[in-house]
């Protein structure tokens, strides 16, 4: 616990895999220094990181790894796994970082394979990497296409806040392509709930139409939804 509780801060984990194999490696998560405010990446030693892997679907037998070094390697438990959650459940106090072709696969196979709370983790990690200076707008993208069919409203919600913000840094130049990316992404999401409340349907079913009528209107400056708004209201 000592590793814990007197330090700030909490751990990425980077997960590289190789053939059969996974390395896991440890060091402190950090938003992205400021060399002009003497600010740089802390550095300390490793802590003690309880990592749970999964490689199947929900209610396979997970890969329990006590990670109490800065590096370590195991074997897979399923050689051929199609893709790795470095996370389950959402249940470990770490962020996930993996490589460009392991995010590809577990976004991949994101809507069928991962729970929501896996799913709202991999949003959140990627966003927090790309505040770190370990992500890429490409690498969110790549994400968002595989969860284009998302359902779940808590999920949507967190694209939507990483949408905002994007559309608000993007600047005057990126942000008509940013404002078609958006209604290219949220429009199907959209259009398959419908444009009003069916009768009997859950309370966040109408809370995630809200959610995407609004992003299509602010953030993706859909002209048709906005003339719908003005009319609604």
């Amino acid at each position: 616990m000592d590793s814990w509780i007197y330090r700030p801060g909490h751990p990425v984990v980077t997960i590289t895999r190789s053939g059969a194999s996974v390395t896991l490696r440890q060091d402190r998560f950090s938003f992205a220094p400021d060399p002009a405010a003497g600010v740089s990446i802390p550095v300390e030693g490793p802590r003690v990181v309880p990592v749970v892997l999964r490689t199947g679907p929900p209610g396979t037998e997970p890969l329990r790894v006590l990670l109490d070094t800065a590096e370590t390697t195991v074997e897979l438990p399923d050689p051929d796994a199609a893709f790795i959650v470095g996370n389950l459940d959402g249940n470990g106090f770490y962020r996930v970082a993996s490589s460009d072709a392991d995010l590809a696969a577990v976004a991949a196979a994101a809507g069928t394979q991962l729970t929501p709370i896996e799913r709202y983790g991999l949003v959140e990690d990627e966003w927090a990497l790309y505040l770190s200076g370990r992500g890429s707008v490409p690498r969110i993208v790549g994400l968002f296409r595989g969860l284009a069919a998302e359902t779940d409203t808590s999920v949507w919600q967190r694209i939507i806040g990483v949408l905002g913000a994007l559309h608000r840094h993007g600047g005057d130049t990126a942000r008509p392509d940013v404002e078609a990316w958006v209604r290219a992404l949220v429009g199907p999401a959209a259009h398959a709930l419908g444009p009003a409340a069916v009768p009997g349907e859950p309370e966040r079913v109408g809370t995630l139409r809200a959610a995407l009528f609004e992003a299509r209107c602010r953030l993706g400056a859909d002209t048709g939804e906005r003339a719908r708004d003005a009319q609604l209201f």
